[in-house]
């Protein structure tokens, strides 16, 4: 079993406070920062660093550690409207200015990663035709210029904010695939899955649906629907 049809709760913590959501919607999507959207009935301070808690089955579950972009009133005695990242993006905003030199893929990577001042991990096969690179903007442009210029296909780069790394992974995250609690599947459409909710979920997790198998691309939390939604990639 995945998960139990159990209702979750959101908050935020900042060292001004601890703030109970009326409402949340966390937005993880592969190569991007998470997007957070909360809505409170007291304000936390704009600009300030927190952290995403979802509180449920008898235990809180921490999601991520955010930084406050936008505090809006909705109204007086409606609460507040509140937008936060993940820290992911304070990290891909970091300048990177260094050149490579007839270098693979993951070696080119290590250094734009150095560069920004983050470790390095690759757990893809070396053998991608060396190239030759200028990097000169920020640490998400000098990504996205790697990935166009070495042509990558299944190939995936995630950022380990505690541990201040870029990893790089063949695709998906090693591990066995999750499968899905039909008793907790809500909808399937074209586009992915909406199941009960299970806060563990992150893009690049192998999953397993009708006996294929598939890249987690997109997770959803939220609060209002009680439920997940998963985009799926098919793994080939």
């Amino acid at each position: 079993m995945l998960g139990k049809k159990e209702r979750f709760d959101g908050m935020l913590e900042t060292r001004n406070g601890s703030f109970l959501c009326d409402d949340f919607k966390f937005d993880f999507e592969r190569q991007k920062a998470p997007l957070i959207e909360l809505w409170t009935a007291e304000p936390p301070i704009e600009k300030e660093f927190g952290v995403v808690y979802l509180s449920g089955m008898g235990e809180r579950h921490i999601m991520l550690g955010v930084e406050i972009e936008q505090v809006r009133q909705l109204g007086k005695g409606n609460g507040f409207y509140v937008l936060a990242y993940g820290l992911e993006r304070r990290i891909l905003a970091q300048p990177v200015i260094t050149q490579t030199q007839n270098m693979p893929a993951p070696v080119a990577l290590a250094a734009v990663a150095k560069a920004a001042g983050l470790g390095f991990l690759s757990v893809v096969p070396a053998g991608i035709e060396p190239k030759s690179l200028v990097f000169y903007d920020s640490l998400r442009s000098a990504l996205d210029q790697i990935a166009l210029c070495y042509g990558f296909d299944q190939e995936r780069w995630t950022i380990d904010v505690k541990g201040e790394k870029l990893i790089l992974t063949a695709g998906r995250l090693p591990g066995v695939s999750a499968e899905v609690d039909y008793e907790h599947l809500i909808a399937e459409t074209e586009k992915g899955l909406e199941m009960a909710i299970i806060p563990g979920f992150r893009p690049l997790l192998p999953f397993t649906h009708r006996g294929k198998e598939f890249v987690v691309d997109q997770v959803t939390f939220d609060g209002k629907r009680q439920s997940m939604f998963l985009g799926l990639r098919p793994w080939t």
